[in-house]
């Protein structure tokens, strides 16, 4: 769940929750929870498009590249692992791509 509050101080306040089965009943009702959803583990397509986003001046082949050796390596990878990783390489998508048989070594 996110909770996310706004005001006109250009404040915005966002509450990601992981378990959202944990919840009272009370705090999910209609009213209180404008929008769900899930965020899952990173598909191929998804891995690509991140890539090639957060390195706008690296090729279309190149995120596909990435997307195969990040499915090859591990099983399931979250949004916000992939984006660590960029972290990690952010000033090089050409280094991105070449460690990304170790995305998840320190996992």
């Amino acid at each position: 769940m996110i909770e996310r509050f706004e005001c006109n101080a250009n404040i915005s306040l966002q509450h990601v929750l992981v378990s959202f089965h944990r919840l009272d009943a009370a705090l999910i009702r209609p009213g209180r929870v404008d929008f769900k959803a899930k965020v899952d583990y990173c598909t191929a397509y998804q891995l690509q498009k991140m890539f090639e986003r957060f390195y706008p001046d690296e090729t279309q082949a190149h995120g596909r590249e990435f997307a195969e050796r990040v499915i090859a390596s591990v099983k399931t990878i979250s949004p916000a692992e992939v984006q660590g990783y960029f972290m990690l390489h952010k000033d090089s998508g050409r280094d991105a791509l070449a460690d990304s048989q170790n995305i998840l070594k320190d996992r």
